[in-house]
């Protein structure tokens, strides 16, 4: 069985570079999208939201809600630059806008997602992953 790499990126907010780890919520499919700290492998932060009912398309590895609000501020720029969701936003749910995958990104997404479903959020989120800046 061939691995997918995980891609990887800078998000100038947290100053480290971090890799994105995809899994499914529980019961409903959609894309979990985790950031990971580099050097440590300590789960940062979601970058996705959870809904109870997504719509066909956040199931078929393509699009993603996307949480850029508080801990999250910066992300999209990040995940944009670095080629992991492309375009504007497809459009809005609540506050959240919904961006495609780029076709590397729906790639690893479904590679993880078919070797290990909602195994992401089972771990608790550290947010003393990082190190103190110099």
């Amino acid at each position: 069985m061939t691995t997918t790499p995980r891609m990887t990126f800078k998000w100038p907010k947290i100053g480290t570079e971090v890799e994105i780890s995809f899994s499914s919520y529980p019961g409903d499919g959609g894309i979990a999208a985790a950031v990971i700290v580099k050097a440590s492998g300590e789960r940062y932060a979601y970058a996705t939201v959870n809904l109870r009912q997504p719509p066909a398309s956040l199931t078929d590895y393509r699009e993603i809600v996307l949480k850029n609000w508080r801990e999250n501020e910066g992300i999209e720029d990040a995940m944009l630059e670095a080629g992991i969701i492309e375009g504007a936003p497809t459009r809005w749910i609540a506050s959240a806008p919904v961006y495609r995958l780029t076709d590397r990104a729906s790639a690893q997404a479904q590679a993880e997602i078919e070797r290990a479903p909602a195994t992401l959020l089972n771990t608790e989120i550290n947010a003393d992953a990082l190190s103190p800046a110099p």
